[in-house]
């Protein structure tokens, strides 16, 4: 019975370290690996408890406030990929979105099955990613009072 119990308590721990570790050892919401995080806990280890921090304190401001904390680590893995300067809002750095959750922390919206956008007003740019199985047909639409040809999103 003792042995059962040392097990369970054990793997309580393990998945609770895992859980609040894997924030920050992978870049939040996104399958990958965080490579300068990693040279960061070699030069100073104090890191992981600053980051189990805020990623804790984040937790008590709701789905908003972990999604801002995702956000800002992927900031600062850019802004450390790209040489140390502050984030520019690119993400050519990370690899290409994946799934929904690696959309959403990155800012994009879903706006149809397999669509998804972002919208930088400061930049005035709009971002759209497609799935590759997404089917376009052309069709004619009214804009203004005038027809125009448009390929539109099955």
């Amino acid at each position: 019975m003792r042995k059962k119990l040392k097990i369970l308590i054990i793997m309580t721990v393990a998945l609770g370290a895992s859980s609040l570790m894997s924030n920050t050892v992978f870049i939040a919401a996104t399958p990958y690996i965080n490579k300068p995080f990693l040279a960061q806990v070699v030069r100073s280890p104090g890191v992981v408890i600053q980051n189990t921090r805020d990623y804790i304190a984040s937790i008590g401001q709701g789905k908003q406030g972990i999604q801002e904390y995702q956000q800002q680590r992927i900031e600062s893995y850019v802004a450390e990929q790209s040489g140390g300067g502050e984030a520019t809002g690119s993400l050519a750095a990370l690899p290409p979105p994946r799934g929904q959750d690696d959309f959403e922390a990155r800012g994009y919206a879903q706006t149809a099955q397999g669509v998804y956008a972002k919208q930088d007003v400061s930049a005035n740019t709009i971002e759209f990613y497609f799935n590759e199985d997404a089917r376009f047909e052309k069709r004619t639409v009214e804009v203004n009072g005038e027809s125009v040809e448009a390929w539109v999103l099955q």
